[in-house]
């Protein structure tokens, strides 16, 4: 246990090491010593602690009555008979290997002839195995192992018939020493004694173990074997031995009892001293110190040197030395002290802070709040607190008040004289026996800030403006106002001087800059700044400092810590989850080695600037109170700093933390690991496979997993952690809980870093990193979606060739198909073309008859006509022939075209007009018809009633329409147009001649005339 001899043992009893005396010391505010019971209600198995070991991994183990405890700091975890498959449950010794492997001893050493029992724990799987199993090449019959232990980095065992003492060294196991005067001594058969026992501690039964050294004792009546690499030594003084840390013998009880006598040997003997008139009782263990206990005096820890009280009667309460049963000193200088009574857990560390005008040093509750502070380097300090001024020299404390109920809070120095504000301006002469002696009558309310300006001036920072103070006229010089859309300053806290020798004005609501004189402010920085590069991202400013780079820090009551790159027009923000142990920062003072010494609500912080860790300090460091109070800092000279809080001032010098190497690197270990089972459907602890494979695995329908893990710093206070998952997280999740929860993560592999910060803000050099694989359902893999592409493709490519084959033999039956029904097809055709040729022929053949018979039937009339000598019937006969020769005319167009039921008009119309113009012989050659008719077809039922029509109006045109020699002109149109409605065409005939026209008066609708009358019912037939 070199690590704490040379971290801890300096500087706990240099102060000490003149005393040279056996009692206990004060150890007054240069040491600070914190203790913690745990029993049963902690989660301990039992009250009775027999021994305590930490493993390689960091956790602490300890043998209980009823079991095996492992502890984290905040929770145990029990093995026992019934849970965990240990042998018993008393267990009485531990030890372990390099292997992380656990040596468990259970027996009762009060018990002469109690039967000891060794088993050995795998501490990564936790599989307990015999020792034959765990050590084949032992030695020596594993029944008659009685103890194991510790020695440096070896094993020690001590064995029975014959008595004997091995080391398993890297090499193997080596025989030190056989202990021969044992066998010849009748062990005692009764239970032992609590004199007898009293050795009974770290290392066994009545032996201690050193490094390579070594302390056997078995029983009151056995002597005693010192072993050495170089020599064994047999002492007939039985309780009076310790190894010391030069690896000697020492006669440890005289030098207790009566003073530090060193340990001689008497002549070539090598006999220690053999009486005592003490009775003290003592913990031995593998360390270069030792623990001593006294009934009426307390607990000690010794160095061979000097003691130092750890706790007393009152505090730490066993009933008698026979109930101290061993103690261990863990990485972290953490002593454990195991007893009847519970484990106690002692940590001793320096104080590294110096506390001025504390609740216990001036013995009031209420005149200790303190926000100014002065210290001249002369080991004199002033401090502003409520409605009096402290002052401290040489540790006596002297009070200067006004005598009225008003709170100080800005305090300077300036040409020898000492300013305090309040409401009004106060001065104090050094070694004046007077009071204050009170300066202004303005009552600003508060004046929080007080600075040298010139030789004959002050600054002033009230809570709502900037003023100079004269010292010679005593006058206080109006608030300088600022510019036009700045606002003024509310609750100035301090002024700082640039390397130009302007001024920066700390304010509430902003940064003001002031020019050499204090004259006028130049510029300003704030919430509401008059352009985005002036503008703070923060509400309320508490402190600010400017560094040699340029930089500026602001402290914020909420917001951490800003940084301003000037140069760059940028700023970085940190906070909690940046490793701050508050976000309420009050004061900033920097130190010669680039760290920020900052004052919270929540401690001390330190927060280097150039890798940006941070270091917090609490009362549990020896600072006077957690909380400090705005606008209180001072930084003399000489570097020391001092911060005014709720209790006093906290001084300490920033260079005694260079020299101080810190915590050891903190184990941050995984406590529990459970997962949703899709499967079992609830979650299922798979802690040990966690631990096995080191990695996580989650199947399809696992949802989520929770994680525990825990920072084994073994000491009280928050400890927080911050957590990333690689591939999804860009920055770090912060918590204070020591455990996770994680659900709905994507398909993939991860990785997941988790890290812990201590109760100071320290976070750890060690990391969990965890790699997580989240399985695709087989049905999302990239080598199922392959392979069902493939099959897919094998299926669709059959499909088609099976569809081609199957449009192949479909072609050829349609092939065959189409070829029978095309020549069925083609006989039908050819058949129907028959009956359509026959149909043709039938059709014209009727038409020629139709028209023959219509012939015939002219002749006929005109016969008739040649037969009667009454003009007037010759006249009728003539109109029916030509009647009938206009149908007959229809006809024989219908049998000479190949359209058998429509007929072309126009020329229907020319063939009519040439008919009748014949008909009238001589008139013929006078007439001229101009027929205007587009290139139309209409059937037969409107051709016959529109010929019949036409001829009775060119019938009248030849009888009427000539006058005279003049030539008789008709003009017949006919043009076609869309019907209203779009359902149809309307045609529109108009028929017109130059003839002398109708009579005057001439009805239409009521004319005798039979053309008349055919014209208008013809017209009617065809829908016109």
């Amino acid at each position: 246990m070199n690590c704490f001899k040379t971290r801890l043992l300096p500087f706990l009893f240099l102060w000490l090491f003149f005393s040279r005396t056996a009692h206990s010391q004060n150890v007054g505010d240069s040491l600070i010593i914190t203790t913690r019971l745990l029993s049963v209600e902690d989660g301990m198995a039992s009250r009775e602690v027999f021994c305590a070991i930490q493993d390689n991994d960091g956790f602490m183990w300890f043998g209980t009555r009823n079991g095996l405890n492992r502890y984290d700091g905040k929770s145990t975890r029990l093995f026992s008979k019934q849970k965990g498959g240990l042998a018993e449950n008393r267990i009485i010794q531990l030890a372990k290997d390099n292997h992380n492997r656990l040596y468990i001893v259970y027996g009762n050493p009060g018990l002469a002839r109690s039967t000891m029992r060794i088993e050995v724990m795998d501490l990564s799987t936790y599989k307990i195995t015999s020792l034959k199993e765990a050590l084949p090449d032992l030695p020596f019959d594993e029944k008659n192992v009685y103890w194991i232990a510790n020695g440096g980095s070896d094993l020690c065992f001590l064995v029975r018939n014959p008595f004997r003492y091995w080391r398993l060294t890297s090499t193997g196991f080596k025989l030190m020493c056989e202990m021969k005067v044992w066998d010849q001594i009748e062990p005692q058969a009764t239970q032992m004694t609590a004199a007898n026992i009293m050795f009974y501690g770290a290392t066994g039964a009545g032996c201690q173990f050193y490094q390579d050294c070594a302390l056997l004792g078995l029983g009151e009546n056995r002597p005693r074997y010192f072993v050495s690499p170089d020599e064994v030594i047999v002492s007939p003084f039985v309780n009076g031995l310790l190894i010391d840390s030069r690896k000697k013998l020492t006669n440890s009880l005289e030098e207790v009892s009566n003073g530090l006598v060193p340990y001689t040997h008497k002549g070539d003997e090598k006999i220690a001293p053999t009486s005592t008139k003490s009775l003290v009782y003592f913990l031995l263990g593998d360390y270069p110190v030792t623990l001593v206990y006294r009934e009426k005096d307390g607990l000690f820890l010794y160095d061979y040197q000097s003691v130092v009280k750890l706790l007393s009667p009152e505090q730490f309460t066993i009933g008698g030395g026979y109930a101290f049963y061993s103690f261990y000193i863990d990485r972290q200088d953490n002593i454990w002290v195991c007893t009847a009574n519970g484990l106690y857990k002692i940590k001793l560390t320096k104080n590294l802070f110096t506390a001025f005008f504390s609740k216990r040093q001036l013995h009031d509750s209420t005149d200790n709040q303190v926000r100014g502070i002065y210290a001249d380097g002369s080991n004199t300090i002033y401090a502003a607190a409520w409605n009096r001024l402290w002052i401290t020299r040489e540790g006596r404390y002297h009070l200067k008040e006004t005598g009225q109920n008003n709170v100080f809070y800005g305090l300077c120095r300036h040409q020898g004289q000492f300013y305090v504000g309040e409401k009004d301006l106060y001065r104090l002469s050094p070694g004046d026996n007077g009071g204050l002696v009170k300066l202004t009558d303005v009552n600003l309310r508060e004046i929080w800030s007080l600075d040298s300006l010139s030789p004959d001036r002050l600054l002033v920072g009230s809570t709502s403006s900037i003023l100079r103070y004269d010292v010679a006229s005593r006058q206080l010089s109006e608030a300088i106002s600022p510019p036009a859309g700045m606002p003024a300053p509310q609750f100035v806290y301090r002024f700082i001087r640039r390397k130009d020798k302007t001024i920066w004005a700390v304010a509430q609501n902003g940064l003001y800059l002031l020019d050499q004189k204090a004259e006028t402010i130049i510029d300003y920085f704030g919430e509401s700044g008059r352009d985005a590069a002036h503008q703070l991202p923060l509400d309320i400013l508490l402190d600010a400092y400017e560094d040699e780079s340029g930089v500026i820090w602001f402290a914020t009551n909420g917001s951490g810590l800003f940084r301003l790159d000037q140069g760059k027009k940028s700023y970085r923000q940190f906070n909690t989850a940046d490793g701050l142990v508050s976000d309420i920062l009050y004061r900033i003072e920097p130190d010669r080695f680039g760290n920020l010494w900052i004052s919270t609500d929540n401690g001390i912080l330190k927060f280097n600037t150039g890798d940006f860790k941070t270091t917090s300090f609490s009362t549990r460091a020896g600072i006077t109170h957690n909380e400090f109070n705005r606008a209180s800092s001072f930084r003399a000279a000489d570097g020391e700093i001092f911060f005014g809080g709720l209790d006093g001032v906290t001084a300490f010098n920033p260079k005694d933390f260079q020299s101080d190497p810190g915590l050891s690197p903190l184990p941050l270990r995984i406590i529990s690991f459970s997962k949703f089972s899709a499967k079992e459907n609830r979650l299922v602890d798979q802690t040990d496979l966690l631990l096995t494979q080191k990695q996580i695995t989650l199947l399809p329908g696992e949802k989520f997993f929770n994680l525990e893990f825990k920072l084994l710093d073994f000491e009280e206070g928050r400890l927080n952690y911050a957590y990333m998952i690689k591939g999804i997280d860009k920055e770090w999740n912060a918590t204070s809980e020591n455990s996770i929860r994680i659900s709905g993560l994507p398909y993939g592999e991860y990785t997941l870093v988790i890290r812990g910060q201590t109760h100071n803000g320290q976070w750890s050099t060690t990391e969990l990193t965890i790699p997580i694989s989240v399985v695709r359902p087989f049905y999302l893999t990239y080598w199922f979606l392959l392979l069902a592409g493939a099959l897919l493709a094998i299926i669709i490519v059959l499909l088609y060739k099976r569809h081609v084959r199957g449009l192949v033999t479909a072609k050829l039956a349609l092939e065959k198909e189409v070829l029978t029904r095309t020549g069925a097809l083609k006989d039908s055709l050819a058949h129907e073309q028959t009956l359509l040729r026959e149909k043709d022929v039938l059709l014209k053949e009727i038409h020629h008859r139709v028209k023959n018979n219509l012939q015939v039937i002219s002749g006929l009339l005109e016969l008739q006509e040649k037969t009667l000598t009454d003009e007037q019937a010759k006249a009728a006969l003539q109109e029916g022939r030509n009647r009938v020769r206009s149908i007959a005319l229809i006809h024989q167009n219908l049998y000479q075209y190949e359209t058998l039921s429509r007929i072309e008009v126009r020329s229907f119309i020319h063939d009519l007009f040439n008919q009748i113009s014949v008909m009238f012989g001589d008139k013929a050659a006078t007439s001229k018809a101009r027929i205007d008719v587009p290139v139309i077809e209409i059937d037969i039922d409107t051709a016959v009633p529109f010929g019949l029509a036409l001829n009775e109006l060119l019938t009248n045109s030849f009888k009427y329409g000539f006058a005279g020699n003049q030539l008789l002109i008709i003009d017949i149109t006919l043009s076609v147009e869309n019907h209203g409605n779009g359902t149809g065409k309307k045609f529109l005939f108009v028929y017109k001649d130059n003839g002398p026209g109708l009579p005057p008066g001439y009805d239409v609708s009521n004319s005798k005339s039979l053309g008349m009358r055919l014209i208008k019912d013809l017209s009617k037939q065809m829908g016109g």
